[in-house]
């Protein structure tokens, strides 16, 4: 077989020499399995801090390990780049020769490049490499901002995922030096060492005594007694309306319902108002009395009746075979009547069941509202009987560059359909998901995201379309399915460098679509939760349609609005609001990101032109330094229901901390911890302010310097709640989906139910001093408790690295160790020992000075990363700051320098005297 191979490759270099441009017919199948097998591949960005601030360099070496010669042939490698590649002359049809290469790059669409020999390419021998200099647009300072499995294909034969490109880890190098972990010259962030996560936490009490009930109570009221429940306990519950919820006790408690009134050792149900403060969202109030002997929960709906349970639960500790209960008088109902998990699903998919583990722990922590973005350019995640199409093509990614199988791969999905590039739920899948979030009290909010992103929905249509015809349609019928122009040839790049991702405005067959999508979906919810909210997306949508046959035509006979292109995004959304409402029976209100509602210079489109019925709107935008954080202000103002759903607190896509192996990305915020979103104000959205995108310190007093950069709110009865998002680019597998949710959730039900003592509000600014202490109090029972519970719902949270104080006096035993939750345990080492040692989280470790050591932390047999640092003793006539963070390293300079002006100007002046 060898010998046969070789006598191949010497037929195709006679070929090669008598008629090179018939070589690629000697390319052969095995040519593609030992490129994918053979060609190693080493990604490695070189340098942000290039001078320019506006793109990076990179390189990429391409080492021939095996014994055979790669030569050039018709193979082509397909590759993924969030950026455009060469963005000085890409994209471009006829591609660019990389100059001393021989390859020529292109942009495929998306974020799909692909490279292949130009007439310039000389082959690459065994154990060769050939290094590929590109310049990539913006930066790049995290390993995870590159993917995985590229492929080499060539038509007419399999692709094959190139094996040294499966693990992100190995092919992508490190981010060790400054100009790689920077974004540009003035970012102010780098790695947390140890000493900056010993600083970030240096305000806490570790000490504090845990919160009982997360999310925190408006009343509540425990003592140190217990009351224990057995099996001998009953459930009074004699409303029909509570026997779902009382069910639950039943199941969780392992006691049975009583249909008869007693009075001991029972957990009675009953419906009863319940007087809360009047800024409470009253409807889902509870009150919850522990008692030796008896419980009582009363709530003036199921919803109340629910949370209670979740409170009694908390306060539960397994003792054999019964509970024991700490006696407790709460009385409680949230800050906020929507609060919401965004999800998307669209970009990767999520499995089912994490999912409905999603929807478990949101019912956990008292949050009301799933927002499932069920479409993107990258896929099509829901079953629609009515055309097939928009799954077995749209929910598909495998390597077809004509999409008339699936969408081409996106996001490291590789060449076939067997990775998280592909899925979808199925009627079944959906309703179960449904039946979960109504046991769970948990509205699903379906997003079929248009006009844009809807890469996935076109090219799913185009193939219905086809199919039509095929099957004897008439054409002007087919046609009045489609959703887009063929004859469109507008040139245009989203923000994610599709150049076909926008629908059709001007026909009637992108209404038709909207219509009959949201006429299934509400047959889907029917019987189980009847749809409320159907959300349209909205967002991003670029400069389209402006050479759109249909849409010349379709304005040429249009009197009146729209008049011109620019008017053709505000009539898309009234239009397809209509057709939505006036398409189903149910009382449908409608959802959109807040750029879905902004017309020219950030002003609202008129309310009731969309519909005279709730519109929400989902403010994400807030970029300090940009001046747009007032969108959710004017929103609210011109009568929109509002879910602050800011990115620089509130998306869970942003790293944990500002470290390149920390995955996410970093448009928004370089990084945001469960820290951060408890800190988070929605009372008053300017006092958020707290740093440019640079790390660069920035206020409230500064933002709204900027005329109009602070509209006030007018009207706070508009502000529904908040939400927290998870887009899913980087997002690959259950482990990552969980890495990114899990403990920030928690963060974001507190803030969600209820309001800190400390916040801001409109006229009075936030004590951080009473953060810091309730941050202690909420940390404290998120290490102790409640990743307990996510531990027993399987869920793989992410755990924290530890920080640690290495500059320590003469005085001190050693270091101390911390970490952002107390209660989790450290284990250390020095470097080259095999052992390692514990210690709990917030202890003094007995390590010697001038040593490298290795820390980590550990929680139920997992772990952190690792990090190492080197123990130093301070100088003892060195002054030490006590600020945290970034004041002590630039402050303590800057106020030395203060003292010494003021000296030397005192003295100058006397001395002229």
């Amino acid at each position: 077989m060898k010998q046969g191979f070789e006598m191949w490759h010497l037929l195709c270099a006679i070929i090669y020499m008598l008629h090179a441009p018939q070589l690629s017919e000697c390319l052969v199948q095995p040519d593609l399995n030992y490129i994918g097998e053979n060609l190693n591949v080493q990604f490695n960005v070189m340098n942000n801090l290039n001078g320019n601030d506006v793109n990076f360099n990179a390189e990429v070496l391409l080492r021939n390990t095996g014994p055979s010669v790669i030569n050039k042939d018709s193979w082509e490698i397909f590759f993924y780049s969030l950026y455009m590649i060469e963005p000085d002359h890409l994209p471009n049809i006829t591609g660019y020769e990389i100059p001393q290469t021989g390859l020529t790059f292109y942009h495929v669409n998306g974020i799909l490049f692909k490279f292949s020999p130009s007439a310039n390419f000389k082959s690459l021998q065994p154990d060769a490499t050939l290094t590929v200099n590109l310049v990539i647009q913006y930066w790049s300072v995290s390993r995870t901002d590159h993917m995985p499995r590229w492929y080499v294909a060539s038509q007419g034969f399999l692709p094959v995922m190139l094996k040294s490109t499966e693990s992100v880890s190995e092919f992508v190098g490190s981010f060790d030096t400054k100009d790689k972990y920077k974004r540009y010259a003035d970012d102010r962030y780098h790695p947390f060492s140890g000493e900056d996560r010993y600083a970030r936490f240096s305000s806490m009490n570790h000490k504090a005594t845990p919160k009982p009930i997360i999310p925190t109570p408006s009343q509540i009221t425990v003592e140190n007694t217990e009351t224990l429940v057995d099996n001998t306990w009953k459930i009074n519950c004699l409303e029909p309306a509570y026997q779902k919820e009382c069910q639950l006790l039943s199941d969780f408690f392992k006691i049975n319902i009583q249909d008869t009134v007693i009075t001991e050792k029972v957990i009675t149900v009953r419906n009863q108002n319940v007087a809360v403060d009047e800024t409470l969202f009253a409807k889902e109030a509870y009150a919850l009395t522990i008692r030796s002997g008896l419980i009582i929960i009363e709530a003036p709906d199921s919803s109340g009746i629910f949370y209670a349970s979740q409170s009694l639960k908390s306060l539960t500790k397994k003792n054999g075979d019964s509970f024991a209960i700490k006696q407790a008088s709460i009385k409680d109902a949230p800050r906020f009547q929507y609060r919401g998990m965004h999800i998307d699903v669209a970009r990767n998919f999520v499995q089912k069941s994490d999912l409905l583990n999603l929807i478990k722990v949101m019912g956990m922590y008292k949050l009301n509202n799933l927002h499932i973005h069920l479409t993107d350019d990258e896929g099509w995640r829901i079953q629609m009987e009515w055309c097939p199409e928009l799954t077995s093509i749209g929910a598909r990614r495998v390597h077809d560059v004509n999409e008339t199988e699936g969408i081409i791969p996106q996001l490291g999905s590789g060449p076939f359909n067997d990775t998280s590039g592909s899925g979808f739920y199925s009627k079944d899948d959906y309703i179960e998901i449904l039946m979960e979030a109504e046991k769970n009290h948990i509205r699903v909010i379906p997003e079929i995201d248009l006009p844009g992103h809807a890469h996935a929905a076109i090219k799913s249509n185009l193939q219905y379309y086809k199919r039509l015809l095929s099957e004897g349609e008439e054409q002007e019928v087919a046609e009045d399915s489609l959703i887009s122009d063929l004859e469109d040839e507008s040139e245009y790049l989203s923000v994610q460098m599709f150049t076909d991702n926008t629908v059709n405005p001007c026909i009637p067959g992108t209404y038709r679509f909207i219509r009959k999508v949201v006429e299934e979906l509400v047959d889907l919810h029917n019987g189980v939760q009847n749809l409320t909210v159907f959300h349209l997306g909205g967002d991003e949508v670029v400069d389209a349609w402006t050479e759109s046959k249909k849409c010349r035509q379709f304005l040429n006979v249009t009197a009146g609005f729209p008049s011109s292109v620019s008017d053709l995004m505000e009539y898309f959304i009234k239009v397809a609001s209509h057709s939505v409402l006036n398409g189903t029976s149910n009382n449908l209100k409608l959802g959109f990101w807040e750029d879905g509602v902004l017309g020219e210079g950030d002003e609202p489109y008129t309310k009731p032109d969309i519909s005279d019925d709730d519109v929400i709107a989902y403010a994400w935008q807030n970029i300090w330094e940009w001046g747009v954080a007032n969108r959710a202000y004017k929103l609210a103002n011109a009568g929109y229901k509002v879910v602050l759903s800011q990115a620089t607190h509130l998306y869970f896509d942003m790293p944990n901390e500002p470290d390149p192996e920390e995955r996410g990305l970093y448009w928004a915020s370089r990084f945001t911890d469960s820290f951060k979103t408890f800190g988070f104000m929605p009372d008053s959205v300017y006092d958020n302010a707290d740093v440019k995108r640079s790390g660069e310190p920035y206020s409230k007093s500064e933002l709204c310097q900027t005329e109009g950069a602070c509209t006030p709110l007018d009207n706070p009865e508009n502000i529904l709640g908040m939400q927290g998002q998870l887009f899913s680019e980087t997002v690959r597998t259950k482990e990552d989906l969980e890495y990114m949710i899990y403990p920030r959730i928690i963060a974001l039900a507190e803030r969600a139910w209820h309001k800190g003592a400390w916040e801001a509000t409109s006229g009075a600014s936030g004590n951080m001093d009473l953060r810091d202490k309730d941050w202690s109090e909420f940390a404290a029972a998120v290490g102790t408790k409640e990743l307990n519970r996510l531990q027993d719902l399987g869920i793989e949270y992410r755990i924290p690295l530890p920080g640690i104080k290495q500059m320590i006096s003469a005085d001190e035993t050693g270091p101390t160790i911390t970490c952002e939750f107390p209660g989790l345990e450290i284990a250390y080492r020095e470097v080259g020992a095999n052992q390692w040692s514990t210690s709990v989280c917030w202890s003094i470790l007995p390590l010697a000075v001038n040593k490298d050591y290795e820390f980590k932390t550990v929680s139920f047999g997992r772990e952190s990363r690792t990090m190492k640092a080197m123990i130093q003793m301070v100088n003892p006539t060195t002054p030490q700051s006590t600020t945290s963070g970034y004041q002590r390293v630039l402050g303590f300079p800057r106020l030395l320098y203060c003292i010494w002006f003021t000296f030397l100007s005192y003295s100058l002046i006397n001395n002229m005297i």
